[in-house]
């Protein structure tokens, strides 16, 4: 596939955002990722995530079952890969904060990734058909 360079081609690449629909009176939702795939040479970080949808974004680490906010930004070491799937005893929990509307399928809402050193992101999110909590086969 031939890429045109117009501009650095980004060393970050994210993909497969989803998030569930959200029920009325919910306040937040998670925000699942699919892949956040690093290649470049230096470290770099992601500072923030910003969403027209929500007040806020917080973002997460669960590491060898200890959950913590990244509230320094989450380092992102050359040829690393954070997933909302457990990955090398690790996995990446994003928050979505002060919902503005309810999340309903097939609405494009968006997400805006910032980083230390990197241009930043902007990112569609799937929103599914199923609740949050039903794929995970436990109920509130």
């Amino acid at each position: 596939m031939q890429l045109v360079a117009c501009r650095p081609q980004s060393q970050i690449e994210i993909k497969d955002l989803a998030s569930h629909f959200s029920v009325m009176g919910q306040t937040s939702a998670e925000l699942i990722i699919g892949q956040i795939k690093y290649t470049g040479h230096e470290s770099d970080r992601l500072i923030k995530v910003e969403s027209n949808i929500a007040d806020q974004v917080e973002i997460y680490l669960l590491k060898d079952s200890h959950i913590q906010l990244q509230e320094n930004g989450l380092v992102l070491n050359p040829n690393q890969i954070y997933s909302s799937r457990l990955q090398n005893h690790q996995m990446i929990h994003l928050m979505l904060l002060g919902l503005k509307r309810p999340l309903v399928k097939g609405s494009q809402e968006e997400v805006t990734f910032y980083f230390e050193k990197t241009a930043p992101i902007i990112k569609k999110i799937l929103i599914l058909d199923t609740p949050e909590g039903e794929s995970h086969g436990h109920h509130h």
